[in-house]
């Protein structure tokens, strides 16, 4: 009895130095194995520098700045529209001959329903310039009212302001002069909104032609971006069969020493 203990003691010492000999290739079940972190970029499939996760609008024009998130940058540009419209001295009478001039105003606010319109009024210098003052915003409210009554352009697009004398064209005293700073101006606001242009780039309306290059160019960037995730994916692949593969080895070896 005493033998049989005695040889089974040297059966389980002799294994437990096999174990821990140095040239054992054993792999020890219990190492941890370590992650590795793969570094893979997020995709900007517009190319507009804002990644796909924070782009509110995807599919901007390569050409085009963007915000933060995306965008499309605009513009705002204001144009100013003067008016042929002459004045008798000492008079807000605009004459039937000068119509078609605030039909030229009432026809771009009808094709721009977005805008606004200023109309300034402004004089001569002869007179008080308290005179003046009056006398301009007189002309301006009236070529205002023309806007509103002859040509239904509603109210709350309609202002008018006089200046007066303070911004004369020609400060000659001559009748030439005067007749030239009689004058009606029309300011009109956010006329049209343009997109902000890449340094490099130059405005123009896009053709038939462009816009399908621009297409082509998006279809370019989706089949390029493919392949990155299917490199993606072939990676996180052969991590699962590496993972497998030690596993399996650590299990060989737990049999071998049962």
């Amino acid at each position: 009895m005493k033998q049989n203990l005695l040889m089974a003691l040297t059966v389980v010492v002799i294994a437990s130095t096999g174990c821990a000999s140095p040239n054992s290739s054993l792999i020890d079940p219990h190492t941890s194995v370590m992650p590795k972190i793969i570094s893979v970029p997020e995709r900007d499939t517009d190319k507009d520098g804002v990644v796909d996760r924070l782009d509110q609008c995807p599919g901007t024009p390569i050409s085009y700045a963007v915000d933060d998130v995306g965008c499309h940058m605009y513009e705002q540009f204001t144009a100013a529209m003067e008016l042929e419209i002459r004045f008798d001295n000492d008079s807000s009478v605009v004459k039937d001959d000068f119509l078609s001039e605030v039909k030229k105003v009432a026809d771009f606010l009808n094709e721009y329903p977005d805008t606004q319109v200023e109309i300034g009024g402004h004089t001569s210098a002869p007179a008080s310039a308290e005179y003046n003052q009056v006398l301009s915003e007189r002309r301006a409210k009236a070529v205002a009212e023309i806007l509103k009554s002859n040509f239904s352009i509603a109210e709350n697009r309609v202002f008018y302001n006089g200046y007066g004398e303070s911004r004369l064209k020609d400060p000659r005293d001559t009748q030439e002069a005067h007749d030239t700073n009689r004058r009606i101006e029309a300011i009109i606001y956010a006329v049209e909104q343009r997109a902000v242009l890449r340094e490099g780039y130059h405005y123009k309306e896009q053709s038939e032609s462009e816009e399908k290059m621009d297409k082509n160019a998006q279809e370019q960037i989706k089949t390029e971006e493919e392949p990155e995730s299917s490199t993606l994916s072939q990676v996180v692949e052969a991590e699962e069969k590496a993972e497998n593969s030690a596993q399996n080895q650590v299990e060989e070896q737990a049999e071998t020493l049962q």
